[in-house]
């Protein structure tokens, strides 16, 4: 499954490694996907492989955005149960080094002053709990 997508398809390789970090902290959920980063969203479509056939037990958020902050918050609290994993991959500050993120379109939250701190306070308030960062 890995190695599908043409060369211009793929993910910088630092975003591989969140991906399969937050992969590996599923555990073999398969979790409902919302990828705010379109250059992201073939690459976490692979790695997820098919759809889950049962209800998702666990959220995996890619590259939260200021536009759809309350919308996508919204959808993972109907989506996934209370307490139920959700993992964030958010890029910072520094990933506009990164010569491949430069030309990517949106808004990501990470990318923002304050951003993250944003992120996070969003996320308590619609009930998640903070584990790590």
């Amino acid at each position: 499954m890995i190695g599908e997508l043409a060369r211009g398809q793929l993910a910088p390789l630092e975003y591989c490694y969140a991906l399969d970090a937050a992969l590996a902290m599923l555990g073999g959920t398969v979790p409902h996907l919302i990828c705010r980063a379109d250059e992201l969203a073939a690459e976490a479509q692979q790695r997820l492989g098919q759809p889950a056939t049962t209800p998702p037990r666990a959220g995996l958020w890619i590259e939260p955005d200021a536009p759809h902050l309350a919308a996508d918050l919204a959808e993972f609290v109907r989506a996934i149960p209370a307490r139920a994993p959700l993992i964030v991959v958010a890029s910072q500050p520094l990933a506009r080094m990164l010569p491949e993120r430069r030309a990517w379109r949106g808004a990501a939250l990470g990318l923002r002053p304050g951003g993250v701190a944003r992120l996070c306070a969003a996320l308590q308030a619609a009930g998640f709990v903070q584990l790590s960062r």
